[in-house]
């Protein structure tokens, strides 16, 4: 259905942000290990240092290209099946950095959500007005049950030589006993089609509850993680830069390995910020479509 492409291209979407992300901080990596190697072999050609250290930084210059090819691969595949879903020439896709922050900035409570879920949600307003048409429904059948009275007035005159005003006025009360079976049962099926309307909304009730609820964890659970993934790949790469610093001056006993331990530990810190950015923005635009509001919006939830 058109329903599911459009849920599979958004997912394709952001799993092409995160594949975007990912060769970015493998191509870094690529960067800080080539830098690494050619320090390695101007240390050596200084007699300070060692050909395993060249060694040891050319193996880890070869697995940082290997990464970042197999990134490359997967971010083309996935490019592919996104072009291929929408038949739009797809390159790169740009998530604006300010959903983050509006993801991310002020988490709405979970109670203002399931309020404006219950007034903004087409399909929660279809089932309210189903609801109300069949109550409307009973009240109509069962009224038919009650007797009708009606009020008639009349006047003229009367007499053939000398008229005489007359007047008339009557109430007539009618019930129709032999309708009555039919009357009853036309009643009972209203009220019947009414109480399943009833359980209808009540399972779309729990549903959009348990989705809006559910939906609001996810995004306050992965702002969090996000936030602290953001300060840690900052202090990852505050450690490289100090170490590396001190490899290239001969401070202490830095050895070749804490180089690439501390690089290494920048480039897993960087995908993870990566990573949790984009399942952040993921989750809040979920949000969005869960409580009502247009995914690609202006729009911000109050």
């Amino acid at each position: 259905s058109d329903i599911e492409v459009a849920r599979r291209a958004v997912r394709l979407f952001f799993t092409v942000a995160r594949h975007q992300g990912e060769l970015v901080a493998s191509q870094a990596q690529v960067q800080r290990a080539t830098s690494a190697r050619a320090l390695a072999q101007a240390r050596r050609a200084a007699n300070l240092g060692s050909d395993d250290a060249v060694l040891l930084q050319q193996i880890a210059m070869q697995q940082a290209q290997a990464q970042a090819a197999q990134t490359m691969a997967r971010l083309a595949q996935a490019r592919a099946d996104l072009t291929v879903l929408t038949a739009l020439p797809i390159d790169t896709v740009d998530v604006d950095a300010e959903l983050e922050t509006r993801a991310c900035g002020r988490v709405p409570t979970l109670g203002r959500l399931l309020e404006e879920a219950a007034t903004r949600r087409l399909d929660v307003a279809a089932q309210r007005a189903y609801n109300e048409a069949a109550d409307t429904q009973v009240q109509a059948a069962w009224a038919n049950m009650l007797p009708l009275l009606s009020l008639f007035a009349s006047g003229g005159t009367t007499g053939w030589q000398f008229e005489q005003p007359l007047y008339e006025l009557g109430a007539k009360l009618r019930w129709s006993i032999f309708d009555y079976p039919l009357t009853v049962s036309g009643a009972q099926l209203a009220q019947a089609q009414a109480a399943q309307l009833q359980v209808q909304g009540e399972v779309l009730r729990r549903t959009v509850t348990q989705g809006v609820t559910a939906d609001h964890a996810r995004l306050q659970h992965l702002c969090a993680a996000s936030q602290a993934a953001a300060a840690a790949a900052t202090d990852a790469a505050r450690h490289y830069l100090a170490v590396q610093a001190g490899y290239e001056a001969g401070v202490g006993d830095i050895r070749p390995n804490d180089v690439l331990l501390a690089s290494a530990q920048q480039s897993e810190a960087q995908r993870s910020h990566v990573h949790l950015s984009v399942d952040a923005i993921e989750a809040y635009m979920s949000l969005r479509a869960t409580s009502g509001y247009a995914p690609l919006s202006v729009e911000a939830i109050p």
